[in-house]
């Protein structure tokens, strides 16, 4: 469908407008854009799956525990991102990247 690659309702929006329809009197077209959007959001935070090792919310529990070993490390990045998982919330590119990042930094086997 045209709107597969759209990674927010406000994208699949202007999309759709770029169509030249006029949304204001097609409530039934914008509630299928909003049913559309919210099952993809639902699938993608039913499996947040990163990596070759166990799920995201798993990871980013072993990276709490470690930081707790470490005094200087500050873990409100990454408990944001766990209280994110665990609510059922699709984290971003850039945010996994981010988690990534710190795991290569540290050279952290999780």
């Amino acid at each position: 469908m045209y709107f597969d690659n759209c990674k927010s309702k406000e994208e699949v929006i202007v999309k759709y407008q770029r169509f030249g329809a006029c949304i204001e009197s097609d409530q039934g077209i914008i509630n299928e854009i909003q049913e559309e959007y919210n099952k993809r959001i639902n699938s993608n935070a039913e499996s947040p799956k990163v990596g070759p090792i166990g799920s995201l919310s798993d990871r980013l529990e072993k990276m709490l525990k470690w930081a707790e070993t470490q005094p200087t490390f500050d873990k409100k990045f990454i408990l944001s991102l766990w209280e994110k998982v665990e609510k059922g919330f699709t984290l971003s590119e850039k945010q996994i990247g981010a988690f990534e990042n710190i795991v290569k930094r540290f050279k952290l086997d999780i």
